[in-house]
Order: C-alpha cells, then sequence, then structure tokens
C-alpha cells in the first residue's frame, strides 16, 4: 500500500495501521513523509485537530436549529 502523505490516511494512530498492515504481510509506504515531529508537536497537532473537529459539530448543530 503506498500513500502520498501520512495524514491523508488518519490524522494520528498511523503506528496502529502498520502494525495491522504488517500482520497481513502488507507493505506501507509513505512517498512523502515529511519532516520528523517531535512528540509534544504530534500531540499539540491531534489535539487541535481534535477540537477543531468538536467546533465544527458543535457549530453544525447550532445552524440546524
Amino acid at each position: 500500500m503506498a500513500i502520498t502523505y501520512g495524514d491523508r490516511l488518519t490524522r494520528f494512530g498511523t503506528e496502529y495501521l502498520e502494525t495491522l498492515f504488517s500482520s497481513f504481510e502488507v507493505t506501507f509506504t509513505m512517498l512523502d513523509p515529511g519532516e520528523e515531529k517531535t512528540a509534544e508537536q504530534e500531540l499539540t497537532e491531534n489535539l487541535l485537530s481534535i477540537i477543531a473537529s468538536f467546533a465544527g459539530t458543535l457549530y453544525g448543530m447550532h445552524s440546524h436549529k
């Protein structure tokens, strides 16, 4: 399996998918892995993604009323 960017497959938890793929003998190739990030940078990006998702859901619920 080949993907261009890791965040196109999933925002976080890519390591779990790599483990799952390897258990079925599927190779996982990221064509443009980008720069290495620290744990703090990854955590910050993940938290911002979660907050943005919840905010979108919350504001979407208000617009339907």
